[in-house]
């Protein structure tokens, strides 16, 4: 992992978000059953990128970008680790973990004082289990139904805790 960067993305980053948004394994856990159109994403992009309470992150392992995450500010002062990516090519080598670590540092960054991280995760993703608990979050008993068609419907997301 010692190769692994990290930039706030930025307009002339869509090709590489777009592409990971793109694979396969990212779709499925985004909840939808194709990838997204491109001209109604980058719309959705440059919103995202324009937004005050939304930051997205990429990830790279040397020159080659593979993963990306997402930091929101909550409207009661709180943070989320929310969305994150990873492209399947480069999965299993703890690019997940690091992009949750730098979810942490950049909310720890912008923040003094107490407060929570907050993040949703399925009860059938053990790997986002495994690197959650690694990172201090706690599994709360809260938690939402979504369904994820292309990985066989309905799944719990754990709503998960870690006190800055």
């Amino acid at each position: 992992m010692s190769n692994l960067t990290y930039k706030l993305a930025t307009l002339g980053d869509f090709e590489d978000f777009y592409r990971i948004k793109c694979d396969k394994v990212n779709i499925a856990w985004s909840g939808f059953t194709q990838a997204p159109e491109k001209k109604s994403f980058y719309e959705w992009y440059q919103r995202q990128l324009a937004s005050d309470h939304r930051w997205i992150y990429l990830v790279y392992e040397g020159q080659k970008c593979c993963a990306f995450f997402y930091v929101d500010k909550l409207k009661d002062g709180n943070f989320e680790a929310a969305s994150s990516g990873v492209l399947s090519d480069f999965m299993g080598k703890g690019i997940g973990t690091y992009a949750l670590a730098m979810q942490i540092f950049e909310i720890q960054l912008v923040t003094t004082g107490g407060g929570e991280i907050v993040s949703w995760v399925s009860d059938k993703n053990i790997a986002s289990y495994k690197r959650y608990e690694k990172l201090g979050f706690i599994r709360m008993d809260e938690f939402e139904i979504r369904n994820l068609p292309l990985l066989g419907g309905e799944h719990k997301f754990y709503k998960w805790i870690k006190t800055k």
